[in-house]
Order: structure tokens, then sequence, then C-alpha cells
């Protein structure tokens, strides 16, 4: 008899890291149709987002109807 357990859904956002000599820039990719108790923060994406000095997002608010 085989018995195989379900792992919960991992979701980490792709990030891909540009730097040079003053900058470094990070590159998030988008997270959609994500159910609203997924956990997709990471530890290193908190990092980014607190490290950094200005953080620009595709739409400016979660609310459809302020855009």
């Amino acid at each position: 008899m085989v018995c195989a357990l379900g792992a919960p859904a991992l979701a980490q956002p792709a990030m891909w890291v540009v730097k040079d000599a003053d900058s470094t820039i990070y590159l998030l990719g988008t997270i959609h149709g994500l159910k609203p108790d997924t956990k997709w923060q990471t530890d290193k994406l908190d990092a980014a987002i607190a490290q950094s000095d200005t953080l620009w997002q595709e739409l400016p608010t979660s609310d459809p109807m302020a855009i």
C-alpha cells in the first residue's frame, strides 16, 4: 500500500538583482491569482524591501476601483 501526503502549496515569486557601483535594483516577478491565505513573501523578499529607498509597484493599490 502506498500512502502519499500532500505538502502545502509553495509560492515564491522570482526575484532578480541588478547592481552597479552605487545602486541595487530588485526586480520581482508578478503575483496574480493567489488565494488570500497563500504565503508568498519570503525572508529574502522582506529584506530587499526593507533595504530599499524606493518601492515601485505595478499597481499603487489593491483596490481595483481606485485606479
